[in-house]
């Protein structure tokens, strides 16, 4: 053994170092990666964020945060009232973005997977940046509960229902049991059948010609509405189809039908899970794409979806047929002052509608808002009208603004140097445009035979034979040569050098 490990230690060694590297390479996988990508560690998620959702207290985390575009995990921790961990339990995820102007909603579901201990993660790729909002439903032992809770990309933090941090709001209790009598059960089933015909119409991109089978499906709802031992939940939710069935002739487009066939089939699907003899035969599928109800009933085991017609025909998944019904009177139109737009608060109307501006949907201010001035902004509103949050706090505010300017000389400071003869210039001094210049600082030295004998006439004039006994302020010559020279130019200072030295300046300094 000590003669090979001898005769091939040297081969052995790099071997035995690239064995090590490859351990430690697997032990710290996680970090090593993340190391190398610039991201952060997974850490264990805390839960900070917890609202109530019915029976259930949900504790959520995101990871990472900020969110991203793409590679986020919604951690959550699911208890019960009396804080045991929930497991098992039926837990769905969606992320929305509400329909703004002509883009039309979009929506997508997450990965859910169940971690157990009451630990469950949701998966999930946005289409785009922006704010969202997370669709959280839960079911778990017969109890069933719904909350929201909205994200921005690039923003930290999770926002609750409302932004506000409030409880969430409970989903509607179960359709409760109800047998239909024999007379009801076949209006039930006739109207059904034109159900079917309308949805096979929408599913093709048409809804001309509903009137007949729009009449048939409201006199079989408002019969099934009308039995005296039906619960009331299920009375306001059968007479809504009925009402949505009358309005779906008239609708304005293919998509106002689409509006009007969504409250219908929540009425057949809130009556079939209220009495199972009327899913005989029957199937029921949900689209997540789709706007308002997003259930609905055919015969034929292959869907065709009537919300999204030929552009996604084959869009959503069979599904149950647990509905949320009515389970209290809509809120009474009194309540409403008017209705506007986020985005042009001009716009007031007294209905629902879209903006003439931006076709973005209008949305309501109730009267209470319009007396405290107080509004609650939901995830919806926010999103329209494009409004982020953060955590307030104290700082200094500095804002830095670009403007379009043109730079000019103040003409009531500006000075002209104009010669008074010809001349050349010997030695430029200010040779740059915008060069800072002083009072009294020399521009350039000129050269004019015209004042160089100005300057020998003055100097003539002082040595005349007539006035050499007299100063020169009494030689009327000498005064007026000096007055030709400071006429010229000369500064006085000038003149009376050159009367000092007695000659003549051939170059004289022209100052500023």
């Amino acid at each position: 053994m000590r003669a090979f490990l001898q005769r091939h230690g040297a081969k052995l060694v790099p071997l035995f170092v690239v064995l090590v590297l490859l351990v430690v390479g697997l032990v710290f996988r996680t970090e090593l990666v993340a190391w190398f990508s610039g991201e952060p560690l997974p850490s264990e998620p805390t839960y900070d964020t917890t609202v109530s959702a019915g029976p259930f207290s949900l504790g959520l985390e995101l990871q990472p945060d900020p969110p991203r575009q793409n590679g986020n995990v919604l951690h959550l921790l699911v208890t019960d009232a009396d804080g045991d961990a929930v497991e098992g339990a039926d837990l769905g995820v969606r992320y929305v973005m509400p329909a703004m102007g002509s883009m039309q909603e979009m929506r997508g579901e997450a990965d859910v997977e169940d971690e157990g201990d009451g630990r469950y993660t949701a998966e999930f790729d946005l289409p785009m940046a922006g704010s969202w909002t997370l669709e959280i439903e839960l079911a778990h032992d017969g109890a069933s509960a719904a909350t929201t809770a909205g994200l921005t990309v690039g923003t930290s933090g999770l926002t609750t229902q409302g932004g506000s941090g409030a409880d969430a709001v409970e989903a509607a209790p179960p359709t409760p049991p109800h047998a239909f009598s024999e007379a009801s059960l076949s209006e039930l089933r006739e109207g059904l059948r034109a159900y079917e015909q309308i949805r096979a119409m929408l599913a093709a991109d048409t809804a001309t010609g509903t009137r007949n089978a729009s009449s048939r499906i409201a006199t079989a709802l408002d019969a099934a509405a009308a039995e005296a031992d039906l619960p009331s939940p299920l009375n306001e939710t059968l007479s809504a189809g009925a009402r949505a069935a009358r309005d779906l002739p008239d609708a304005a487009d293919v998509e106002a039908a689409r509006a009007c066939f969504g409250e219908v089939s929540r009425a057949f699907v809130a009556a079939s899970e209220a009495d199972p003899r009327l899913r005989e035969g029957l199937h029921v599928f949900r689209c997540p794409m789709a706007q308002g109800f997003q259930k609905w009933i055919q015969p034929n085991a292959t869907l065709e979806n009537p919300y999204m017609g030929t552009r996604m025909l084959q869009c959503g998944s069979g599904t149950d047929w647990a509905v949320a019904i009515q389970t209290s009177a809509p809120a009474d139109p009194d309540d409403i002052a008017f209705y506007t737009c986020g985005m042009h608060p001009s716009v007031r109307q007294d209905g629902p509608g879209t903006c003439p501006i931006c076709a973005m949907d209008l949305t309501p201010v109730t009267t209470e808002e319009v007396e405290t001035g107080v509004i609650l902004v939901d995830a919806a509103r926010r999103q329209r009208i494009g409004l982020r949050t953060a955590t307030l706090e104290r700082r200094a505010l500095s804002r830095r603004f670009r403007a379009i300017g043109r730079v000019v000389y103040d003409e009531t400071r500006l000075t002209d140097v104009s010669l008074r003869m010809s001349g050349w210039v010997q030695r430029l001094a200010v040779d740059e445009p915008g060069q800072h210049v002083r009072r009294g600082q020399v521009l350039f030295t000129l050269y004019s035979p015209e004042l160089y004998a100005a300057q020998l006439e003055y100097l003539s004039a002082l040595r005349s034979r007539s006035f050499a006994d007299t100063e020169g302020s009494d030689n009327p010559l000498a005064r007026a040569a000096r007055q030709r020279l400071i006429l010229l130019g000369m500064s006085g200072a000038q003149v009376d050098r050159v009367r000092t030295r007695g000659e003549a300046m051939e170059n004289v300094p022209v100052h500023a």
